[in-house]
C-alpha cells in the first residue's frame, strides 16, 4: 500500500485536497488539475490576448497541454476514468477507448493502480459464443480449448483476429475436420431460410 492509498479513507475529499497531496500519483492530480478547471480555461481560443484576459480575470492559467488521460482498476477491472467532480468522485466505464461518459461514478479511493498509459487489452478469441483469454493461457491450452469448444458446437466464430496465422489454422482445421456435411447443410439451410 503506497502512502497515497493509506490516506485514502471512506471519507470523500474535494479535488483541491488531491492536488495539493504530493504524495498522489501524478497522472490523478494532473487529470483533477484539468477537469476541475472552467470550461473557457480548458479551450484556448488561438486569440492571445482574448485568451490572456480570460486567465486574469478567472486567476487560473489557460490549459495548453492534450487532455490528460486516466486509467485505473475498479474492483480488479481496468477502467477508463473519463470525468472527475470537484467533490472527489470521478465517471468510470470498462470500455478503454471512450473519451466520454461513464457508466459508473466512484470515488478515488475506491480506485487503485492509477495510470495515464492504457493497459494493454487482453486478447480474446471467440469460439462458438465462448470466450478463451488468451494472455493468460500458453499456446498448447488455447489449441486445446478450442478444439474442445468446436467439438460442442457446429457454428464457429472468431471474433478476433489478431493472431490470423494462429486462428487461420484452427479454422482450417475446424472447416475441414468431421462434421463437415452437417455444417455445410445447416449452413445452406440457413440461407435459403435468409
Amino acid at each position: 500500500m503506497t502512502a497515497f492509498e493509506a490516506k485514502l479513507g471512506t471519507e470523500p475529499r474535494h479535488c483541491d485536497e488531491y492536488l495539493e497531496d504530493e504524495t498522489a500519483p501524478e497522472c490523478l492530480r494532473r487529470f483533477h488539475d484539468y477537469h476541475c478547471r472552467p470550461a473557457a480555461l480548458k479551450y484556448p481560443t488561438g486569440d492571445e490576448a482574448f485568451d490572456r484576459g480570460l486567465e486574469e480575470r478567472l486567476g487560473l492559467p489557460m490549459w495548453r497541454d492534450p487532455v490528460p488521460m486516466l486509467f485505473a482498476r475498479h474492483e480488479g477491472k481496468p477502467v477508463r476514468v473519463t470525468m472527475a467532480s470537484r467533490f472527489g468522485d470521478v465517471g468510470i466505464t470498462e470500455d478503454l477507448a471512450a473519451e466520454h461518459g461513464y457508466g459508473k461514478r466512484v470515488g478515488v479511493e475506491d480506485l487503485t493502480e492509477f495510470s495515464d498509459v492504457a493497459p494493454e487489452p487482453k486478447a480474446i478469441v471467440m469460439v462458438g459464443g465462448i470466450g478463451i483469454p488468451l494472455r493468460r493461457k500458453g499456446v498448447r491450452e488455447i489449441a486445446m480449448c478450442i478444439e474442445q469448444t468446436t467439438e460442442l458446437t457446429t457454428k464457429f466464430e472468431v471474433t478476433f483476429r489478431e493472431m490470423s496465422p494462429f486462428v487461420s489454422t484452427l479454422a482450417y482445421r475446424r472447416e475441414t475436420g468431421p462434421n463437415r456435411k452437417e455444417r455445410r447443410a445447416a449452413a445452406a439451410e440457413a440461407r435459403r431460410r435468409a
